[in-house]
This record gives C-alpha cells, structure tokens and sequence, in this order.
C-alpha cells in the first residue's frame, strides 16, 4: 500500500492561518506535522506497509530515521519469479538478514513471508529453509502474535512440485494466536504446541487424518479453521467445544466425512466434494458455494446428499446456481416433520 494511502486513515490534520502573518503562514505550512505525532501512532501507519516500504520512510526526515526498526507489522515480499529471479532473490534474503539484525529486540506483532517456491535445486531449498528456520525463530522468540507463511505460486508451470517444509520453531509458538500457511508440508512427526492459537488458515498444504488430529490437539483454544484445496484427509474428528467456525474449499474428488458435534458454522465453497457430515446436531448457520457456474447431474447427488444433511441449520445460504439444483430436485420437500421450524431462512 503507498503510503500517501495510509495517511488518509488518519484524522486529518487542520489548523487556522487567519491571524498570521506571512512568515508565520509560511512557517506553519512548511511544517511536518505528521512527524509531530507520537511513536504509538506512526507505528500504526508503518503497520499498514510492506516492510520494504517501511523501510523507505527513513528517508523522510529524521524522526522517520530509525523508526522502522521499532516496527511491529514484519511484512516481507519475495521476488516474483522472472528472468532476475535468482538475482532478486538473493537481494531479498539479504535485505530480510538485514533488516531482522538492525531491528530492536521488542516484541512484535506480526511476522509475513510472502515466497513464490519455484523449482530448486536440492542446494537452493537446504539454503531457504536455514534462512526460513532463523526467521522464525527470531519471531518466536519476540513472542509474535500473527504468523503468515505462503509458498504458493499461481504460476503452476514454474511452482516447485514439492511444497515448503515447514521449520521446527514453528511447531512450538505458544504466543500465536493467528497463523496462516500455504503451500507447505507439516511433518507428522512434529508435536504441536499452539496454545494461544484461535484462528488457522492452511491453504494447499499436504495433511493427513493424524497431522490434523495433532493439530486439534495442539490448539486448545482454536476456533475458526480454514482448509483451502488441502488434500490428503478422509476424516475431519472435531471433539473441541471451542472450535465454532469451520471454512472449506476442496476439489470435485475429494471425499471428506466430519463429525463435529460442537460446530455452528459451516462454509463451503469449491468444488462440489462428497461430504459426510456426521454429528453435526448444533450447526446454526451453513453457507454453500459451489464453485461452478453449472452444477451438472454427476454432482447433483452429492449437492443432495450434503444438504439434507444440514437442513436442521437455522440459517442456510446458498449461491444462485446452488438453489436451482434445489427447487429441481425438490430437497426440502423432503425434510422430517420435526426440522421446520419457524426460524429457519433460506438466503440467496
């Protein structure tokens, strides 16, 4: 974000120059007032910004000089991959090296790594992952708050065919409380420590039913996840009373059974999966988007399936092209005496 657009989320700044004189107008107009503003406040600002960004402010004035390295919003973008890529890359591990040393040793709040993985050799991806493993550690250790880790590459021609390993700090961060992951690998055979953890993105990462089950176990107090094109999963066991919020996106042939008995909020969106919703009595709101302008007949059974499965929800939202699926095969037509209840809305 430029940060001529952040200023403006601050209250503007006016004063009167009726009864100046010139040189006293001249004076105030010259004057920088938003450098006058506490550090509180123009942390906030800098928290808005890359961290390249941030960094650029040094060369305001000096009060912006080393303000930067108070910095408690750690956004890195890694290069785009181009025919410098190998080039911009190493500037990149350099200025992320440099920037982590000059910073103060203050508790952060956010630590960001945006890092397209495009094909390496054994060599490039031992590298990475020793600077990726003393990133996060450093912000382990700064007790941070909110950790963003994304290898994806929408390029599918140049992504890397094996997802990021995930380092070993990470798996035992107790001080994070929102954690988002995409286009990694969680080793089965790490124990999981997020204890503070309340909301988990994983987006095209590698699971299994075992790896899941470690990370319920190992996030007491989550209660929003989020599984966005992840595979390997059959079984999706929620035994949590604090997991509330559940989020879906899965392919046309992915095949998910869940049993949560605690959950109120479903959404799904994606491809039209088989889903067997088991034990899921306390749903209250259910949205359903399917990924595709039509919904042919091969997947108007699963469609079916998945929503008598949760027609005793409160509130149902379905998209435009899922509602003609119902009023042609007439689903509701078909719920027990018992689930019509006066409160129960159909929304579009």
């Amino acid at each position: 974000m430029p940060l001529a657009n952040t200023f403006k989320a601050l209250p503007r700044l006016t004063f009167s120059v009726l009864c100046c004189g010139r040189s006293d107008q001249e004076a105030m107009e010259s004057q920088d007032r938003i450098s006058d503003l506490p550090d509180s406040m123009l942390l906030h600002i800098l928290s808005f910004l890359s961290m390249k960004e941030v960094v650029l402010t040094g060369v305001l004035s000096k009060r912006w000089d080393h303000l930067w390295t108070k910095a408690m919003h750690l956004r890195y973008l890694g290069p785009r991959i181009t025919t410098s890529y190998k080039e911009d890359k190493e500037r990149f591990f350099k200025f992320v090296i440099h920037t982590l040393h000059l910073r103060e040793t203050n508790p952060i709040e956010e630590f960001s790594l945006d890092f397209p993985l495009s094909e390496h050799s054994p060599l490039e991806i031992t590298i990475l992952s020793i600077h990726v493993f003393t990133w996060i550690h450093f912000a382990v250790k700064r007790k941070v708050k909110i950790i963003c880790l994304d290898f994806s590459n929408n390029d599918y021609f140049l992504r890397s065919q094996i997802p990021f390993k995930l380092p070993s700090p990470l798996f035992s961060c107790d001080s994070v409380k929102w954690l988002s992951l995409a286009y990694c690998i969680i080793d089965r055979d790490r124990q999981i420590s997020w204890n503070s953890l309340g909301e988990l993105c994983l987006k095209e990462v590698r699971l299994s039913d075992d790896v899941v089950q470690k990370i319920l176990s190992g996030a007491p107090l989550l209660v929003e996840l989020t599984l966005y094109f992840c595979t390997g999963m059959e079984n999706l066991n929620i035994t949590s009373r604090n997991l509330k919020i559940l989020h879906l996106s899965l392919t046309s042939q992915s095949k998910l059974s869940i049993s949560a008995p605690y959950l109120r909020t479903l959404e799904i969106r994606g491809g039209v999966a088989r889903y067997n919703l088991m034990k899921v009595s306390s749903l209250s709101m259910v949205k359903i988007f399917p990924g595709m302008a039509i919904i042919g007949s091969s997947h108007q059974d699963k469609l079916e399936r998945l929503l008598q499965s949760v027609q005793h929800a409160q509130y149902l939202t379905l998209s435009s092209h899922c509602l003609q699926v119902v009023f042609k095969l007439h689903v509701f037509h078909k719920r027990p005496a018992d689930s019509s209840k006066s409160n129960y809305k159909l929304l579009s």
